[in-house]
């Protein structure tokens, strides 16, 4: 794509690229830089790897375009110095462009180029052949000059070398490499399978917006982390090459013998959550990790390459992966806390708002802490495919439906049915609420435990709340407020919790242990949730082993929530029949950040 500019817009760009080159011309020194320490240094030609013509030369000229990998600001500006450059030191008026190529027909890359960064040119994968992540470079390939760093910035570090120390009047360059500097790594050589790592290409499984190319981008970085080296990602639909990762998908319990269009495997997945399985092909360059969806991939990628690729390793790593070679995933669940024997949790997860998106993250989360029991508010219609779809393996939902109507339950009560069973339980809304909302409801279930027998109730439910785009002056006559009429809701609503209480009481015993969870809208010094205490205890205050205080619990999405506020998410219990070890807010981990804006509260607990 070529750009062009009006009169204005040349005139600052020019002017932005004076000062820039002033200061490059203030900080040129007579002599190449010394490297900074740990590093070595080459500026004599030599052949690269992938040059194998005879020497020869090369004369920049106005033939030669400047070409920046799209997007990059950093690039764009270096490009338009380097293009001043070229005309003030060597006479030279050259082209630049991104390296977006449009699909025009008759399109043809110019032969004459210098390519700057992490373009989409072939040349520039051979010159990124061994490049790690601390590496710059200069080298001319195949009568292009390519300037390439294991970053941005190391790229326009090396664009500053070129112009300080290699450009001259004439403009000519040998063939071959001109310039390398090398970082140091903990890991100076990295083989699997016998096979040097930079000829492995990361392949991920193609699509619409794929999910599996950030399960390869993290693979990359992992590689780069304890190598430097920097693979290359494609999507299935590239050209194949001989040494491949593949990341990918396979059939919930079924068997395929390919991954990402490559065959000669065995692969299945036994289980939805058995999160990934590595298997190599029978010629051994083909290392594939599939599961059902990207989420078993991810989570089984860090387990493989924790389990196979050391942390620790210095000097050589060599990896050896066999055909039969495979990762099963770790059960799903933190470690309770000691002394209790289940856990329980309650999040809300902000309705339909971009819940395609966030569903993925929520199911990690309720993975990862695996609650016996997850009380869920605002939970879409669109969740019950989204969200327990994934978890259907492990968890069921007490009640889909608002008492006798077709109406979806938006506060469900979820529970591990390879554990419990439901005795019985309801689904009702509340008398006081904003009646044109479905979220303000009460769920109520008696469960039994399949291994004692058991019986042990559950309340979950969102409090009401009146906001300030409800019509409220238009449906009951006059303007309604929450801090008035909303606080007189809640207090109703906190009077129903009760009185469902003593029906459950009634019907399966004085002593039934009993939970109470949700958003409440409100805090622990509200008459709401003062008269629920009389029945009840809040999980915090009877922890025998730790709670978390001093942070509130909804936040917006992507931030951590205020540490002066009071939370409005709580977990209620029978104390006389249920001990409380731990109480936890979850505010830490980008993902439950990102995952809606109420922090998940847990507590790990036992039934006396």
């Amino acid at each position: 794509m070529v750009f062009r500019f009006s009169f204005l817009q040349k005139a600052l760009i020019f002017a932005f690229i004076l000062v820039v080159s002033l200061f490059l011309l203030a900080s040129c020194v007579q002599t190449p830089p010394e490297p900074s320490d740990g590093t070595t240094e080459e500026s004599t030609a030599k052949e690269t790897e992938a040059q194998t013509d005879p020497p020869y030369e090369i004369t920049l000229s106005g033939e030669y375009k400047i070409v920046y990998p799209e997007g990059s600001e950093k690039l764009f500006v270096a490009a338009n110095t380097l293009a001043m450059k070229l005309s003030t030191v060597c006479g030279v008026e050259c082209e630049i462009s991104s390296d977006l190529v449009l699909p025009i027909p008759g399109y043809e890359e110019r032969e004459f180029e210098i390519v700057l960064g992490d373009t989409g040119r072939a040349v520039t994968e051979k010159a990124a052949k061994g490049l790690r992540a601390q590496d710059t470079m200069i080298a001319v390939i195949d009568h292009k000059l390519v300037i390439l760093g294991g970053s941005e910035d190391l790229t326009v570090e090396a664009i500053t070398y070129f112009i300080e120390n290699l450009l001259s009047e004439n403009g000519v360059l040998s063939s071959g490499e001109l310039y390398r500097k090398t970082g140091t790594y903990r890991v100076d050589s990295l083989k699997v399978n016998g096979v040097d790592i930079f000829d492995y290409t990361i392949v991920y499984q193609s699509g619409p917006n794929s999910p599996y190319r950030a399960v390869a981008e993290e693979l990359r970085a992992l590689i780069a982390e304890i190598s430097g080296y920097l693979l290359p990602v494609v999507s299935s639909d590239a050209e194949e090459q001989e040494n491949e990762f593949l990341i990918g998908s396979c059939p919930n319990g079924g068997t395929t013998d390919s991954a990402c269009g490559r065959t000669g495997f065995t692969l299945g997945t036994d289980s939805l959550f058995a999160y990934a399985t590595a298997a190599i092909n029978q010629s051994g360059n083909k290392i594939a990790l599939v599961s059902q969806d990207e989420l078993g991939v991810a989570r089984g990628l860090e387990e493989w390459f924790a389990q196979y690729f050391s942390k620790d390793a210095t000097g050589e790593l060599a990896v050896t992966l066999q055909y039969d070679t495979r990762v099963e995933a770790v059960t799903p669940g933190l470690e309770l806390a000691e002394g209790a024997t289940m856990r329980v949790m309650t999040n809300n997860i902000k309705s339909a708002e971009e819940i395609e998106t966030r569903a993925p993250l929520l199911v990690e989360i309720y993975l990862e802490y695996f609650p016996d029991i997850i009380g869920l508010q605002e939970f879409p219609t669109d969740a019950y495919s989204l969200v327990l779809g994934p978890l259907s393996e492990y968890y069921a939902v007490a009640d889909r439906t608002i008492g006798t109507s077709s109406d979806t339950s938006r506060t469900p009560i979820l529970y591990r049915k390879d554990l419990y069973e439901v005795v019985d339980g309801e689904t009702f809304y509340y008398d006081c609420r904003w009646p044109k909302t479905k979220t303000k409801t009460l769920a109520w279930a008696v469960f039994r435990n399949k291994e004692t027998g058991k019986l042990f109730g559950v309340l979950n439910t969102h409090f009401a709340i009146i906001s300030d785009d409800y019509d409220t002056e238009g449906y009951y006559g006059e303007k309604y407020y929450n801090n008035v009429q909303g606080v007189q809701w809640r207090n109703d609503n906190a009077r129903q919790v009760l009185e469902t209480l003593a029906m459950m009481r009634t019907k399966y015993g004085e002593t039934l242990p009993v939970f109470f969870m949700g958003d409440l809208n409100c805090n622990t010094t509200s008459d709401a949730l003062k008269n629920v205490a009389t029945e009840l205890s809040e999980s915090a205050s009877v922890a025998i082993t730790s709670k978390t205080t001093g942070t509130g619990s909804s936040h917006t999405i992507g931030k951590a929530p205020s540490t002066s506020a009071l939370p409005i998410d709580y977990v209620f219990v029978t104390s006389e029949s249920i001990d409380v070890y731990t109480h936890t807010i979850l505010t830490g981990g980008q993902n439950v950040l990102d995952s809606t804006d109420h922090c998940p509260v847990i507590c790990d607990v036992t039934i006396n």
